[in-house]
């Protein structure tokens, strides 16, 4: 059995959401900025993810969380950059410098939830390499864990059949940084300038996932 091909390194799509529609000014609030951005991502979480579509219909909260959660971690990935600004809906990107005082440590763990993201990709890469050249079954992936525990919760049976106890240990950790996005999840939505969009935003996300 070759050893699979490496999933390609993503870098940033900086300035990818600029044409995305939005009412959010050049000169808004940081906080405005933010909410827009991750608004703009929750459409894409929906296509990727079907799943969430058909899960708006049986339990529209837990689909709308589920699909911040989403969106979070791919402006995490793939919206950052080195230093740690966000490339927003308008193509420009918000500096840390720029963000009020109470809104740095959200950025800063954006940053780092984007971080720890790419290192757990590589080693589920390394990891299905060596597991491959061994003849092995290639054990689930940490990151696929962690997007099926995003949509199903901590609950979702990921360990498969003939896997030996200490893959759990692996499940573990999926579960610990599930538990990082999910937390930044809820601090971000739990903000006013979130909750005053939330309404309008959950009706829209409902017609998409009744298309």
């Amino acid at each position: 059995m070759p050893p699979p091909s490496p999933s390609s390194s993503r870098s940033p799509k900086f300035g990818a959401r600029s044409s995305s529609p939005t009412i959010l000014a050049p000169d808004s609030p940081a906080i405005e900025f933010i909410r827009e951005t991750l608004y703009a991502s929750l459409a894409d979480a929906l296509d990727r993810h079907p799943s969430l579509r058909a899960l708006l219909k049986r339990d529209p909260p837990r689909a709308y969380f589920a699909s911040v959660a989403f969106a979070i971690l791919d402006i995490a990935t793939n919206a950052v950059t080195p230093d740690g600004a966000v490339v927003g809906v308008l193509g420009q990107p918000l500096t840390l410098a720029d963000c009020p005082p109470q809104l740095r440590p959200f950025m800063m763990e954006l940053g780092a939830i984007g971080k720890q993201a790419r290192e757990i990709e590589e080693q589920d890469n390394q990891t299905a390499m060596d597991f491959a050249v061994r003849g092995e079954d290639i054990p689930v992936p940490r990151m696929e864990r962690v997007r099926t525990m995003l949509e199903e919760g901590v609950g979702a049976n990921l360990i498969r059949r003939g896997e030996e106890e200490g893959r759990r240990s692996v499940e573990g950790r999926a579960v610990a940084f599930m538990n990082r996005i999910n937390a930044l999840s809820l601090g971000l939505t739990s903000l006013r300038a979130f909750k005053e969009r939330q309404e309008d935003v959950f009706k829209v996300l409902t017609g998409i996932g009744a298309k």
